[in-house]
C-alpha cells in the first residue's frame, strides 16, 4: 500500500504542525508514487509552464531539467536547508497542506538549493498531505519574491477522508514503525529530530573511524541548543572524550568525529542526501540503508559524503537519535559508531 495511503492526518494543533510536515516530507524518500503534473515556476526571467511525471522515484534518478521543478516532487531534498520552521493548515489546488514559513539556515543551507539558498531571507513551502510533494513554493529576498513555483494540475494519489494511517504521531513525530518494510517510517522519524528538542546522555562506542581519533585535544564543539547530549565516546586503544554537544557543528571547521556526533544526534541533517532507500531483510523497520545522492557535496553530510558510500542507520523510535550508524566504501568502513547507551534528561 501507499505512504499516500496510510499517512495519518496533520495533527489539529499548530506546535505538532511544522515536524509532522518535515516527517512527510522525509517519509516521501522512500516512496515511488505516480503522478502528471502541471508547474508554473515565475523568476526574474519570467515564467515558464512544464509538464512533469512519471513517477518520484524514477524523478530522483534523473538528471539535468529545472532543478526548482524537481525539488517540487522530491521535497526530502530541501530539509537539510532549514534553520526555522512554522506551520499552519492550508490548501492549494483544493488538495489538503501544510503551508511552512521556513527561513533557511545561513551555513548549513546549500547554494544551489533550488527554493531555500542560504542568501534567501524566507521561504513558504505548500506540502501536500497526501504526497509530500510541494505544491507551492516561493523564495523572499529583500522583502521581495525572487522565485515562484505553484503546481497548477496533479493527476496522482487522492487524500483519502482522514489522510489514511501510515505513523501515528507523538508529540509531532512517527511513533512507531511501520509495517510497509520501505523505510518511510525510520526517515520520518529522522526527519522530525530537526524540530523536536531533546536532551539525553550518551555511550557511544567508535568501532572504525577513517579521519581522526577520538581523544584528540579539545577542540569547539557545537553549543548545546533545543537538541543536547552529553556523550562519552571510546574507541580501543584510543582512549575516550567526553563532551556536551548540540547539533549545529560548522559545517568547515568541524573534525569528522563531532560532525558525526551530531548528525546522530539530529540525523535530519543527513536524510536529504540519502537516494534508493531499502530495508534490510529481518529488520523491524528501524533499519534502513541507502546510497548517496550525486552532487550533494556541500554542506556535506559526514555520514554521507559522496555518491560512493552506502549507509546503513538504525533509529531510536522514543528520540530518533542514531543509535547505529555505517558509512561503507566498498567493502572497507568509513566508519560505524554504535550507541551502548541512551537516556533522556
Amino acid at each position: 500500500m501507499a505512504a499516500s495511503d496510510q499517512l495519518n492526518s496533520p495533527p489539529l494543533d499548530d506546535w505538532r504542525l511544522p515536524a509532522w510536515a518535515l516527517a512527510r516530507m522525509g517519509a516521501a524518500l522512500a516512496e515511488d508514487t505516480p503522478f502528471q503534473a502541471r508547474v508554473v515556476c515565475t523568476d526574474d526571467e519570467g515564467a515558464r509552464t512544464v509538464e512533469v511525471g512519471g513517477s518520484s522515484a524514477r524523478l530522483r534518478e534523473a538528471e539535468g531539467g529545472d532543478p526548482r521543478v524537481a525539488a517540487l516532487f522530491d521535497p526530502a531534498l530541501l530539509i537539510r536547508d532549514f534553520a526555522t520552521v512554522s506551520a499552519r493548515h492550508g490548501s492549494s489546488i483544493g488538495r489538503p497542506c501544510v503551508v511552512l514559513d521556513v527561513v533557511p539556515h545561513p551555513a548549513w543551507a546549500d547554494p544551489e538549493s533550488p527554493w531555500c539558498p542560504p542568501g534567501a531571507t524566507s521561504a513558504r513551502l505548500a506540502v501536500d498531505t497526501a504526497t509530500g510533494f510541494v505544491l507551492e513554493a516561493a523564495t523572499t529576498r529583500a522583502g521581495a519574491t525572487i522565485s515562484r513555483g505553484r503546481v497548477e494540475h496533479l493527476a496522482g494519489p487522492a487524500p483519502g477522508p482522514e489522510g489514511g494511517g501510515r505513523f501515528g504521531i507523538r508529540e509531532g513525530c512517527p511513533s512507531g514503525p511501520n509495517e510497509a518494510g520501505d523505510g518511510a517510517w525510520a526517515l520520518a522519524r529522522m526527519a522530525a529530530t530537526l524540530l523536536e528538542p531533546l536532551d539525553a546522555t550518551a555511550r557511544v562506542t567508535v568501532h572504525s573511524e577513517a579521519l581522526g581519533r577520538v581523544a584528540d585535544d579539545p577542540e569547539p564543539v557545537p553549543a548545546p541548543g533545543e537538541r543536547r547530549w552529553t556523550v562519552t565516546a571510546e574507541r580501543l586503544g584510543d582512549g575516550e572524550r567526553t563532551v556536551t554537544m548540540g547539533d549545529d557543528p560548522d559545517p568547515h571547521e568541524s573534525r569528522f568525529v563531532i560532525a558525526r556526533l551530531a548528525e546522530m544526534l539530529t540525523p535530519a541533517r543527513i536524510v536529504s542526501h540519502l537516494r534508493r532507500v531499502t530495508v534490510p531483510p529481518g529488520s523491524d523497520g528501524t533499519t534502513v540503508t541507502a546510497t548517496v545522492r550525486p552532487m550533494r557535496a556541500f554542506p556535506m553530510s559526514c555520514w554521507a559524503p559522496d555518491e560512493d558510500v552506502e549507509c546503513r542507520f538504525t533509529v531510536d523510535p522514543a528520540t530518533g537519535v542514531l543509535i547505529d550508524a555505517v558509512a561503507r566504501l566498498g567493502d572497507r568502513e568509513l566508519a560505524h559508531y554504535g550507541i551502548t547507551s541512551l537516556s533522556r534528561r
